[in-house]
C-alpha cells in the first residue's frame, strides 16, 4: 500500500468477492469525511491552467466486507449520497483550499459491478503554490466501507491553440466530466463512451460546457459537430430538422449562451441538425459559422 494514507478509520487492502484485491477502508468508519487518501506530487503542479484528471473504479460494501450497498449519485445532499473524490491543499502546514466533489459517479450506481468516479480540475494559483495536494475519497455515509481499484491521477496541459474547445467531448475516460447539466431534473450519465441525458422537463434542458472567450476573435468563424439520438422508453424517436426548436417535433439544435460583464446575455443558435434523422441510427449535427 505504498503511497497511501486515510483521513481517520484506516485502510487495508482485501480480497473482495466480485472484486478482487483492493483497497478499502478498514470497519466502522467514525466520519462522513474518512477515506483513503492519495498525494499528488507538487512538483508536477507548475501551470496554471493544466488540467489534473481524476478516475477510480469504486463500490460500497457493508461493514463486514460481505453484503454490496448503494448510494444516490443525484443527490449530492442526501444521506445516501455517493463518495466523491476531493482535493484538500495545504501550505505551510496549513489548510488554504479544499475543492469538494471534484470527481464523483455519473449516473446510476450498480451494487453488482465496478462504478467510476471521474472528474478534473483546472489548476489555479492556489495549486501551484500549495505544499501539499492531497486527494481524498470520502463524504458517504459512515456505516459503508469504501473499496477502491484502478486508481489514476494525470496532469495534461489543455490545448491553447484554440483548435478544439471542447474539453472531454468523446466522453471516453472521464464521465462527464467538464460538461454541466441544464435544468435541476436533468441526470448526465456515460456509457460506452456515449453520454446519456435523462429526466429532462424542458424543451431547453440539455447540457453545456463553458468555453475559453480569449479564442474568440473578430470574424473568426466557428465549426461545430456532435452525433445524436433521441430515445424514449418504448425506443428511438424521430425528429423533424426543418421545424422550429418550439415544435414538439423539432430536433437538437446547439447554441451559445455569451454573458457579458455587465450582466447582459445573449443566445446564439449555431449548430442544427441537418439532413434526414434516422431513427435509430446516428444522425449528425452540422453547422459552422457564427
Amino acid at each position: 500500500m505504498t503511497g497511501w494514507y486515510h483521513s481517520g478509520s484506516g485502510i487495508q487492502v482485501e480480497e473482495f468477492e466480485g472484486s478482487g484485491s483492493a483497497l478499502a477502508t478498514s470497519p466502522h468508519r467514525s466520519s462522513f469525511l474518512h477515506g483513503p487518501v492519495v498525494f499528488v506530487d507538487t512538483r508536477c503542479i507548475v501551470q496554471i491552467g493544466d488540467i489534473i484528471e481524476y478516475t477510480a473504479k469504486i463500490r460500497l460494501v457493508s461493514e463486514d466486507g460481505h453484503g454490496a450497498e448503494a448510494c444516490d449519485t443525484s443527490n449530492p445532499h442526501s444521506a445516501m449520497r455517493c463518495p466523491s473524490a476531493n482535493i484538500i491543499v495545504s501550505h505551510g502546514g496549513q489548510q488554504t483550499a479544499a475543492y469538494w466533489d471534484f470527481a464523483k459517479v455519473n449516473g446510476n450506481w450498480s451494487k453488482t459491478e465496478w462504478n467510476i468516479i471521474s472528474g478534473s480540475i483546472e489548476v489555479d494559483h492556489s495549486l501551484v503554490a500549495a505544499d501539499s495536494v492531497a486527494i481524498l475519497v470520502a463524504r458517504c455515509r459512515k456505516s459503508v466501507r469504501i473499496v477502491m481499484n484502478d486508481v489514476s491521477v494525470k496532469i495534461t496541459q489543455p490545448d491553447r491553440t484554440c483548435k478544439d474547445l471542447i474539453r472531454n467531448g468523446y466522453f471516453e475516460n472521464l464521465g462527464a466530466s467538464g460538461w454541466s447539466v441544464m435544468g435541476e431534473s436533468v441526470k448526465a450519465s456515460v456509457k460506452d463512451g456515449v453520454l446519456y441525458l435523462t429526466g429532462r422537463e424542458q424543451w431547453y434542458h440539455g447540457i453545456a460546457q463553458i468555453l475559453n472567450p480569449s479564442c474568440f476573435t473578430v470574424g473568426s468563424q466557428l465549426e461545430v459537430h456532435a452525433k445524436v439520438q433521441l430515445r424514449a422508453q418504448d425506443g428511438y424517436v424521430g425528429c423533424y430538422p426543418g421545424r422550429l426548436y418550439l415544435s414538439a417535433e423539432s430536433c437538437p439544435n446547439m447554441n451559445l449562451r455569451i454573458q457579458n460583464q455587465n450582466g447582459t446575455e445573449k443566445f446564439v443558435e449555431i449548430g442544427r441538425t441537418v439532413g434526414k434523422f434516422l431513427v435509430a441510427l446516428v444522425s449528425d449535427s452540422l453547422t459552422m459559422i457564427v
